[in-house]
This record gives structure tokens, sequence and C-alpha cells, in this order.
């Protein structure tokens, strides 16, 4: 990932694709927020790099055995507390 700062160097947004076909782009605007920048292939090829990684379904397959620390039924009575309330 190539940090783009465009409070040092200004780029065009046709710049800037141009950059993101070659690699994920983290963008800092002038007034500080970031952005990221990516070919929109990038996602569905990190999605699939993850469902091929064992390391990555093993933490998955973890996750997913984890004890809920509130029920759905508690979650929906705080939410109606929220709005009610």
């Amino acid at each position: 990932m190539k940090t783009i700062d465009l409070r040092q160097e200004k780029l065009s947004i046709n710049g800037l694709l141009q950059l993101a076909k070659l690699e994920t782009l983290l963008i800092l605007t002038e007034d500080g927020q970031t952005f990221i920048l990516e070919d929109a292939d990038a996602f569905e090829k990190e999605a699939a790099m993850l469902g091929n990684s064992k390391k990555f379904m093993k933490f998955l397959q973890k996750r997913s055995k984890a004890e809920a620390t509130s029920t759905i039924d508690e979650l929906e009575d705080k939410l109606k507390l929220k709005t009610t309330g």
C-alpha cells in the first residue's frame, strides 16, 4: 500500500486512478481525512486469498465457537430501552 499525502503533492483524480491500477493507495487529504483507493477486483482477490488461508479459516472457526456476551433477546431489550427511554 502506498501513501499519497495530498498536502505535499497535488494529484488529479486521473493521476490517483493511474496509481491505483498498480497498487492500493492510502490517500491523506489536505484536511487530514484518509481514504483507500484500489481496483474493485482487489477486494474479490483478497477475499479469495483469505478463503484459501488455513490460518484465517482457523481464526474464523475459533471465533465462531466463542460464547456470546449477550443473547439476541437481551440486545433487543436494550435497543427497546434506548428507543423508548
